[in-house]
């Protein structure tokens, strides 16, 4: 007859001292904002297992939601694992189980879960309200990207949570963590939760400089796209708030013969790629580049700029630059749990 032998394993990860008001706050709404390369994302996966590895805080269960459901498996669903073997390196198969069809992680000592939804329509939504989980409850939402969403997505998601936990586990609470490059100054995340004070919510910032975990290489370059990308800089590098609603324009003024020509040129801080950017140029004595409304006044102003054709026989002007996100790094594990080993 032969017995299995249990030992105590510690998971161990190492965490941006930053991000400790994060991990220890209990309230409804985590919402993180910062630059690329802060190390947000990465300590939020890392902040996940630990919790759902701890009997402490058996009974819990996570949904991830990005705005497409099937970009989870290449970002989210990917961070979280990286923190798995991070935190329980050859013994993570003993920990937790994993599921690639569909997306899911459970963890073997607790019975906790991970699963992944997407939002970017109504069918996804209804199936949103539709979660139930064999064990223990839905207690944590993590909206990765969450500029991306809309605020009846969220206001869906926060309607899930929702229930007495106490004859469940003491230790559990509701919380929704959202993380995010801030592109605009105008989105509603902004107003919602940043610009009047909630009890509920906790606001963090974070940057690529509060990273300990970061290279120099990534830091240097970061320092090169300040002087060549200012307005880029300021979004994905202090991880500041975008200006006039992702939208930044800049009029420069160009000489051609018989006459003077004021061109606007429209980038798109608003994603992780350049809008389709047009000319508007305007011949005469007197153009001014004081405002949009000076080149378009002599014609009927249209609903969207980006329908305008682009006068000919006229220099073109075509400014555009490619904003690229990176991937964050960093990551601390602090609870001990056991498992069988045969």
């Amino acid at each position: 007859m032969t017995t299995a032998q249990t030992v105590e394993f510690r998971a161990s990860a190492q965490f941006n001292p930053v991000f400790r008001p994060v991990n220890e706050w209990r309230g409804r709404y985590r919402i993180l904002k910062g630059s690329a390369g802060s190390g947000k994302s990465v300590n939020i996966a890392q902040d996940y297992i630990a919790k759902l590895s701890d009997p402490a805080y058996q009974g819990a269960n996570l949904v991830v939601v990005r705005k497409i459901e099937e970009t989870n498996r290449d970002s989210t669903f990917a961070e979280l694992q990286a923190a798995i073997y991070r935190m329980f390196g050859p013994y993570a198969d003993r920990f937790w189980k994993v599921n690639l069809n569909p997306l899911a992680l459970e963890c073997k000592i607790t019975g906790n879960r991970i699963i992944f939804r997407g939002v970017k329509d109504q069918r996804q939504r209804e199936k949103i309200k539709s979660i139930t989980f064999k064990n223990g409850k839905l207690v944590w939402i993590w909206c990765e990207e969450a500029t991306e969403l809309l605020p009846e997505d969220v206001d869906i998601l926060d309607d899930r949570l929702r229930g007495n936990l106490d004859d469940l586990n003491p230790n559990l609470y509701y919380q929704i963590t959202m993380t995010f490059n801030p592109v605009s100054a105008t989105h509603w995340i902004k107003a919602r939760y940043f610009d009047k004070a909630d009890p509920d919510v906790l606001t963090h910032h974070s940057t690529y400089r509060t990273n300990r975990f970061i290279d120099p290489a990534y830091s240097r370059r970061m320092e090169r796209r300040k002087e060549e990308d200012p307005d880029g800089y300021r979004v994905y590098g202090l991880g500041e708030w975008g200006e006039l609603g992702g939208l930044i324009l800049t009029n420069s003024t160009t000489s051609l013969p018989g006459a003077t020509t004021s061109t606007a040129f429209i980038t798109d801080r608003t994603s992780a790629s350049t809008m389709p950017t047009r000319s508007w140029v305007s011949a005469g004595r007197t153009a001014k580049s004081t405002s949009l409304r000076k080149y378009t006044s002599s014609r009927r102003t249209p609903k969207k700029l980006s329908a305008w054709p682009v006068r000919q026989r006229l220099t073109r002007a075509l400014k555009c630059s490619a904003i690229l996100r990176s991937q964050t790094g960093s990551g601390h594990g602090r609870r001990p749990a056991s498992a069988p080993i045969p």
